[in-house]
């Protein structure tokens, strides 16, 4: 299920988000949710007021069914980029819960002060 509001996020911005939800699709095909038959994947995103005058946008990715927890001694690359590129990219928070019966993914991007208005560009 993929639900949420409509969020207009700069080229370089959308193309980030894309490359982080293409990493948490490959490692759910690989080791989680989509990997058998029983499990599922929700995405749902909102944004959230947020002070000072700012908007946040709160995207969610929530396994659930069979998956294979994290050995916990290496972080692979889908795992580095949503953590350490959107967080310098994009000023994102980021949290993963790693539990028995699934993963979820929480990306928390600031939105307000035309941060992620499309550029235009200058014709001089």
């Amino acid at each position: 299920m993929v639900r949420g509001d409509g969020v207009e996020l700069s080229l370089e911005h959308a193309q980030t988000l894309g490359l982080a939800l293409h990493e948490l699709a490959t490692n759910a095909v690989k080791y989680g949710a989509l990997k058998g038959e029983v499990g599922q994947v929700e995405i749902a995103w909102t944004t959230q007021s947020h002070q000072p005058g700012g908007q946040m946008l709160v995207l969610t990715w929530q396994e659930s069914g069979l998956v294979t927890p994290p050995d916990g001694s290496r972080r692979g690359f889908g795992r580095h980029l949503i953590e350490r590129a959107l967080t310098y990219t994009m000023q994102a928070k980021t949290e993963f819960l790693f539990r028995e019966d699934g993963i979820t993914c929480r990306i928390i991007v600031p939105i307000g002060a035309g941060q992620f208005a499309p550029t235009v560009a200058n014709s001089d």
